[in-house]
């Protein structure tokens, strides 16, 4: 269902909001709030009528692009490779992915690639090598030292004692 006029501002307001609160509590879930959002924003654009909607489509390349990736994380290994899903430029890109998705594009990939790293680590009985193979990293040092980074702790001692709540 897809709310118009005050409803749906309301809403969006009551949604942004609880964005706003979960975004220090819970990056997951804000994170995943925020791709809602999105989705139905685009979902509204599409069901506009044609006289009141605006012309996006490079809001549909993008949404390609996004769900490319996301499907493809081993081939998504940097921004260029994304942005040429959706046939711009990188820096055009970035600049309407923040304005779209209202995050940086390079931190929304980082994301993603480590998200699809802690399912692997912890659903799958994949080698370190190979879990860096599948999300495209050169190396198993390169993929440690990116996840290291982002987790704060290393995949193998990850995948040891799980996912820890702060």
């Amino acid at each position: 269902m897809v709310l118009r006029g005050a409803a749906g501002s309301e809403v969006g307001r009551a949604l942004l909001r609880r964005l706003h609160a979960l975004r220090e509590r819970n990056a997951r879930e804000a994170l995943l709030l925020r791709h809602v959002l999105f989705r139905a924003l685009l979902l509204e654009l599409a069901q506009a009528p044609a006289g009141q909607r605006p012309a996006r489509p490079e809001a549909q390349r993008l949404q390609q692009a996004i769900d490319w990736a996301e499907a493809n994380p081993g081939e998504a290994r940097n921004l260029s490779v994304v942005a040429r899903q959706a046939d711009i430029s990188e820096s055009h890109f970035r600049a309407l992915f923040a304005r779209l998705r209202g995050q940086p594009a390079g931190a929304w990939l980082r994301e993603r690639r480590m998200a699809e790293a802690r399912w692997l680590l912890t659903s799958t009985r994949l080698t370190l090598k190979e879990v860096a193979a599948k999300l495209g990293y050169g190396d198993v040092v390169s993929f440690t030292r990116a996840f290291g980074q982002h987790q704060g702790t290393p995949p193998g001692r990850f995948r040891r004692t799980g996912p820890q709540m702060v």
